[in-house]
């Protein structure tokens, strides 16, 4: 679920997510609404420019999942956070064109292609990974440490009632 909500802010359209979410919060008023839509904006709003890889939205989120798990297939990738093959396969032959991925054909199967990193892929996702770091080094400091654990406390009640709903 965890994954689904992070596909959810990446890789669907800005406004039908907001408007989608929101209808499930038929009990908030209008004043808490736009309230929350604005502060959903200016977050996913936010991309540190400096820091990012690319402008294809997804590339540098494909790019961590086959850094932490080398050797999956399209279909693995695609299942993992819920984008089409279609969507996928742009993103992967974009990795490719940039000399950050390669493909190795399945041993046991050759009809499946492996996907690893290159020398320069793993190097673009450790320093992506050491931005990440940074910026929540930065958000914590800036947050400080009552209100991260306030803030900690709110997401693991949201994921609570996501996995009641779900049941």
């Amino acid at each position: 679920m965890q994954n689904f909500i992070l596909n959810y802010f990446i890789f669907v359209d800005k406004e039908e997510k907001y408007d989608s979410m929101l209808t499930m919060l038929t009990n908030s008023s209008i004043a808490m609404r736009n309230k929350l839509i604005k502060l959903l904006k200016n977050i996913s709003e936010y991309k540190p420019q400096e820091k990012m890889l690319s402008c294809h939205q997804g590339y540098e989120a494909i790019l961590l999942i086959i850094s932490n798990e080398e050797g999956l297939c399209a279909s693995q990738i695609s299942k993992k956070i819920n984008i089409s093959r279609a969507r996928l396969s742009k993103i992967v032959n974009r990795l490719k064109k940039d000399n950050l991925i390669l493909f190795f054909q399945d041993e046991k199967n050759n009809r499946i292609n492996r996907i690893y990193l290159t020398e320069k892929g793993k190097k673009k996702s450790s320093e992506l990974l050491m931005n990440i770091d940074k910026e929540f080094e930065e958000l914590i400091n800036y947050m400080g440490k009552e209100n991260i654990e306030d803030f900690i406390s709110k997401i693991e009640t949201i994921n609570c009632f996501i996995k009641e709903k779900k049941c």
